[in-house]
Order: C-alpha cells, then structure tokens, then sequence
C-alpha cells in the first residue's frame, strides 16, 4: 500500500518499480527525473527548476556563513572547492550515464554526490574547529554545475 501511494506521489508507474531482496526501489527513469512525456514537464525545465532553487538557497543562506571578514567569497581555497566538484560532478554524470541513466537522472545524481562530498568537507573543517563556510558550498555548487555541463556537452 505504502510503494503504491509512494509510486502515485513520485508519478512511478508500477512497473517501474524494481523488487530487491530488501524492499522495492526504484529504478532508473522513475521519480521527479523520469521521462518528460510523464510528468508533463520538460527535462530542460525540470533541471532549470532544481539548478534554480539549489542556487536560491544558497543565496539565502550565504548570510549564515562565518563572521565579518573571515571568510571572502574570493578566498585562496574557492578555486580548490570549485574544481573538486566539478571534478566529481563530471565524473559521475559521466559514469552515470555510462551506465544508462538519462540526462537527467545523471545530473541530478553528480549534483548530490559533489554537494555531498563538499558538505563532508565542511563538517570535516568545523570538527577541527573551523566554521561552516556557505561561500565554500557556493562554490562548490557552481562547480558541480559546471562539472555536469561540461560532461554534457562532451557526449
């Protein structure tokens, strides 16, 4: 009953889903990423909509980031945060879609793992003391963006 109404919220048509040894899951193409033709948006304005609203929060949440003056949104180590998620990010949409994911899917997939791994490290810097930088995950973000174009525009 659960995967039902989980399936109709998500629009999965039933034989998208996928029985596992430990439940059901969803397969490739499923979810707010499946095929234009089924949610009645378009891929391109599905993945606008996300880069968006990622951007979005972002912005408003670059406010919370350290104190005055001790974090400059042109520090030393952006360019270090930029380029590892773009790094990551074109790696894994490439791997994803590799292994047959859609454009999308793929996308979707690099943004989360680079904005994950970038997290990581933030977390990874305030256990030592640090402080949680938004501007690092700013530009973690334009990475990942710019790693998934990049990936997309080399197939």
């Amino acid at each position: 009953m659960v995967i039902i109404l989980v399936s109709k919220r998500l629009k999965v048509e039933p034989s998208r889903l996928k029985k596992s040894g430990g439940g059901t899951i969803i397969g490739p193409g499923a979810g707010p990423f499946a095929a234009a033709g089924k949610s009645g948006m378009s891929g391109q304005d599905r993945y606008r909509r996300i880069i968006s609203f990622l951007f979005g929060a972002l912005a408003l949440l670059a406010g919370c980031s350290a104190g005055p003056g001790t974090d400059r949104w042109l520090g030393s180590d952006k360019p270090l945060h930029f380029s590892a998620a773009a790094t990551v990010a074109a790696a894994s949409t490439s791997l994803a879609r590799g292994r047959g994911f859609s454009r999308d899917e793929s996308a979707a997939a690099a943004l989360g793992l680079a904005l994950s791994v970038g997290s990581a490290k933030e977390a990874w810097d305030r256990s030592r003391g640090g402080r949680w930088s938004w501007k690092d995950m700013a530009w973690n973000l334009a990475g990942a963006v710019a790693g998934v174009l990049a990936a997309s525009a080399a197939e």
